[in-house]
């Protein structure tokens, strides 16, 4: 028998995971939330903090980007070509990304609302034409994000 690739992660490894979680679970206790908050909580991270990560590499990758075609080395002539080509890909990444992941969350969001619905919530729930991530978030900020985000 061939000797398995997998080898299971040390305790010390995931201690940092196991106390952030048990942390998690110890202040939701102690706010008195139910599965319904602990649930749409757990998703608008997963919205906010995924979305933010998806920008951020975009940035990065106009950051790196914008510094290689700047450099004195790069061709002077070939600076408003690449320039055009970096922003047309940033800027299609970000309409490619933005609804695929949103319209992930949108149709995670109807699930969701079935099992988990939040009071005040329209019969059509979160994310209502999940194609387009124009009204998922604007759901977000109206319905999710005063109950469960920074206030």
């Amino acid at each position: 028998m061939a000797p398995s690739r997998f080898t299971l992660p040390s305790f010390e490894a995931i201690l940092p995971d196991l106390a952030a979680f048990a942390t998690g679970i110890a202040c939701a206790w102690t706010l008195g939330w139910n599965t319904t908050d602990l649930v749409w909580s757990l998703w608008l991270s997963s919205l906010v903090l995924g979305y933010l990560s998806i920008l951020a590499v975009i940035g990065k990758g106009l950051y790196i980007g914008s510094g290689v075609v700047f450099n004195q080395a790069f061709p002077a002539q070939y600076r408003t070509q690449a320039i055009s080509g970096g922003c047309f890909a940033a800027l299609f990444l970000v309409a490619f990304f933005s609804v695929h992941f949103c319209g992930f969350h949108a149709i995670h969001a109807k699930f969701l609302s079935v099992d988990f619905p939040l009071s005040g919530v329209p019969k059509g729930g979160i994310g209502d034409g999940f194609i387009n991530p124009i009204p998922l978030w604007q759901d977000v900020f109206h319905y999710v994000m005063p109950r469960y985000g920074i206030s």
